[in-house]
């Protein structure tokens, strides 16, 4: 009976350890190896048709899980590691631009990359290239991205504080327009002034070309109105704002 049991024991360990090797089997070949979803190296993601009107476009998409790769948890959330070398760069062959890509850290299937500052664009054809680098090789992907003559003026799309809003104190002002601008036609046709007094309002304007704002130095003063004024805003293209804009806000105690 002794025996009986003990050879049981005995199976039960040897099933034990091959449940292991086959979980630490799983656990390995999960975070590593094998090509992309669409089963190339490297994929630039597409837009149909990739046409725009902006001076430059994002880009991003997707790249082989190298084998020698691991997972690693930190906090709940799951990064990856590569054991050597693993880059993503990009050129621009219509204006000789070139950059790196940024490689997203976390564990998915494949791995993400995208172009966070955009890629400069010439207008017309643009033959863009994506090039993935590792340790066992090189690899591209191409698109062709086409860039059109911008004839839309830029316009507003939100703006902080809004309108008629009360108890904003000492912050800061900001607007978010459809395209990009030409930040010295903003700053230069910009105004901010105490309804009251008629005095101007000094400041910073930050460098942001979709989304600027602007720093009151010194700060507004309290339970005050005030008037924000903006007129001939370009973008990049020289497309001027179709109309003058402007909006009150109150600040609080």
């Amino acid at each position: 009976m002794k025996m009986a049991i003990f050879g049981m024991e005995a199976t039960m360990r040897k099933l034990i350890r091959s449940s292991l090797a086959v979980i630490t089997i799983l656990a390995l070949t999960s975070c590593g190896g094998g090509g992309g979803s669409s089963g190339d190296p490297i994929t630039i993601s597409r837009q149909d048709p990739f046409v725009t009107d902006q001076y430059n476009v994002v880009l991003r998409g997707k790249s082989f899980v190298p084998a020698d790769s691991f997972c690693y948890i930190n906090q709940t959330i799951s990064f990856r590691a590569f054991a050597g070398e693993y880059s993503v760069v990009w050129e621009n062959l219509a204006n000789s631009s070139s950059g790196i890509a940024h490689v997203s850290p976390f564990c998915e299937q494949d791995v993400s990359w995208e172009v966070l500052q955009g890629i400069p664009l010439a207008l017309g054809e643009n033959q863009v290239t994506a090039t993935l680098t590792t340790d066992t090789g090189t690899w591209q992907d191409t698109v062709i991205v086409t860039r059109l003559v911008d004839v839309i003026p830029p316009k507003i799309l939100g703006v902080f504080p809004e309108g008629l809003s009360t108890g904003t104190y000492n912050g800061f002002i900001s607007m978010t327009f459809s395209e990009q601008i030409d930040l010295d036609s903003l700053w230069n046709n910009f105004s901010l002034q105490n309804s009251v007094t008629k005095e101007l309002v000094s400041g910073d304007g930050s460098l942001n070309t979709v989304s600027p704002s602007f720093q009151p130095n010194p700060g507004l003063d309290a339970n005050t109105t005030y008037i924000v004024h903006i007129d001939g805003v370009q973008d990049l293209s020289g497309n001027v704002m179709n109309e003058p804009v402007e909006w009150v806000f109150t600040t609080g105690f």
